[in-house]
């Protein structure tokens, strides 16, 4: 049978290797040294055996990103910068000293807090704990599922609840609050 390609030792590599019938053989041919006929790994399958338990690795070891001093993630592909602490799929505390727990959580303003699925804490001193909420601006809080403050100071604390304006509350469910200190119950 006629072949285009020789097997050839690879001495750099301690394994058998393909090459061209045409290439250059340097050195001696044949078996010599104490380990001959024994089977030794190579580091190509050593770095295969690495990188197969790596992929078997839950996804807490694939994909965290820690920036900066003291800051933690936990889940797949958190994201943690500056003191900051994010915990859940695609959870994200970019502000200084801020915490997100929950998948597609986003604690953006300094000192904020987003807790829950989909909670976004965007102003600085801001939290939002529950499903879809969103605590825009500074020192806002939004509490209760799909609630929303979007104002300086603003408070929305009801299920599905609109805070607009500067120190606006809406605490009912299904409230809104529109207007500077305006209230909604």
């Amino acid at each position: 049978m006629n072949t285009i390609y020789s097997k050839v030792w690879n001495t750099s590599l301690g394994m058998l290797v393909v090459a061209s019938e045409l290439a250059r053989i340097r050195g001696k041919s044949g078996a010599t040294g104490a380990g001959c006929g024994q089977r030794r790994l190579g580091v190509g399958t050593v770095c295969g055996a690495m990188l197969a338990a790596a992929m078997a690795l839950p996804s807490v070891a694939r994909a965290d990103v820690c920036l900066g001093t003291f800051t933690l993630s936990f889940g797949h592909a958190p994201s943690a910068q500056g003191n900051a602490f994010a915990c859940g799929r695609d959870a994200m505390a970019s502000g200084q000293y801020s915490t997100a727990l929950g998948n597609q959580s986003l604690a953006k303003g300094r000192y904020s807090l987003a807790n829950g699925y989909q909670s976004n804490a965007l102003g600085n001193n801001s939290t939002a704990v529950g499903y879809g909420v969103m605590a825009q601006n500074a020192n806002t809080t939004a509490l209760g599922a799909n609630s929303a403050a979007l104002g300086t100071a603003a408070t929305a604390t009801g299920a599905g609840s609109l805070a607009l304006g500067d120190d606006a509350t809406a605490t009912g469910a299904n409230s809104a609050a529109n207007g500077l200190q305006s209230s909604a119950y």
